[in-house]
């Protein structure tokens, strides 16, 4: 598994070389947390940028949880961790979020795992 993890983190055979790999033991550390993975999967599927609200809705709804909560940890620990690493672009000021040049990266990594583990 960790071989296709640092597979997939230098590059895809069907798809453009990554500029700016995403260190592995960084990739493990953001993927380590359910709701920054939550975060990658609802951002990769979006062109566009959204509201932290928007986003925090999304994960309560997914986790049968409070959303303030999710607000919460949202805005003071796990979008810094994927803005720091390149996963999203997060403005503090406007509450806004939108994927980064590693979010696909690590959605790609989200989906070949899930395939491996299937098996």
């Amino acid at each position: 598994m960790l071989d296709t993890l640092k597979t997939l983190l230098r590059s895809s055979s069907h798809e453009e070389p990554l500029a700016c790999p995403i260190d592995l033991d960084e990739a493990i550390d953001v993927l380590s947390a359910n709701r920054r993975r939550l975060v990658i999967k609802y951002l990769a599927n979006r062109e566009s940028e959204t509201s932290i609200r928007e986003l925090s809705e999304h994960i309560a709804k997914v986790e049968s949880t409070d959303r303030k909560s999710v607000y919460t940890t949202l805005h003071q620990l796990h979008l810094e961790k994927l803005h720091d690493t390149g996963v999203v672009s997060w403005d503090r000021r406007s509450g806004t979020v939108k994927k980064d040049s590693q979010c696909d990266v690590l959605y790609r990594v989200l989906r070949q795992a899930k395939q491996e583990l299937a098996h």
